[in-house]
C-alpha cells in the first residue's frame, strides 16, 4: 500500500472515532486518552492480521494440515519469484529506453501478480477441501476501504 492511501485510511478511520474521542476527552487527561487511542488501534490491527489458526479457529490436525500445504507453497512461490527476476534481467539489460524498461517492469509485476492470484486460489481449494469456509474478497478498488483482507 502506497504512503497516501494508508495516510488515507489512517484518517477514515480517525473520522470514525472522532466522536468517541471528543467525549474521552472531556473526561480524561491527555496521557490517558493517547494511551487508549493506541491500545485500541493495537487490538483492531491484531484482530484484523491475526494468527491464522486463531482467525479461523482450526484444530491441531487442521493447523498441521494448513502449515505443511502453506510450506510447501511459499516454497514453490520462492522459485517462481526467481523464474520472474532471471527473466527479467535480460529484458532489463536490453532495453534501450524508458519505454522498453516500462514494458519489462509491466511485465515483472504482471506475472507477480499472476502468481499471487494463483496462490490465493490454491489456499482457497485447501481450505476448501478442509471444510473451511472463508469470506471472498471483494475485488478492485472497493477493497481499499474495507482494511485488511482476511485472508
Amino acid at each position: 500500500m502506497n504512503p497516501v492511501s494508508t495516510q488515507r485510511s489512517r484518517l477514515v478511520l480517525f473520522g470514525r472515532a472522532l466522536p468517541v474521542i471528543a467525549a474521552l476527552s472531556l473526561l480524561a487527561p491527555p496521557v490517558v486518552l493517547s494511551q487508549t487511542l493506541v491500545a485500541a488501534e493495537t487490538r483492531q490491527g491484531a484482530s484484523q492480521r491475526g494468527n491464522p489458526e486463531e482467525r479461523l479457529k482450526l484444530s491441531p490436525a487442521q493447523a498441521k494440515e494448513l502449515f505443511t500445504a502453506r510450506q510447501a507453497m511459499e516454497r514453490r512461490g520462492i522459485q517462481v519469484r526467481q523464474e520472474i527476476l532471471q527473466k527479467t534481467r535480460p529484458c532489463i539489460d536490453q532495453a534501450q529506453n524508458l519505454q522498453a524498461l516500462g514494458a519489462c517492469k509491466r511485465s515483472q509485476r504482471q506475472a507477480y501478480a499472476s502468481l499471487m492470484e494463483k496462490e490465493r486460489q490454491e489456499m482457497r481449494d485447501l481450505l476448501q477441501k478442509m471444510g473451511i469456509s472463508v469470506p471472498e474478497r471483494p475485488a478492485g478498488p472497493a477493497r481499499r476501504h474495507q482494511g485488511k483482507p482476511a485472508s
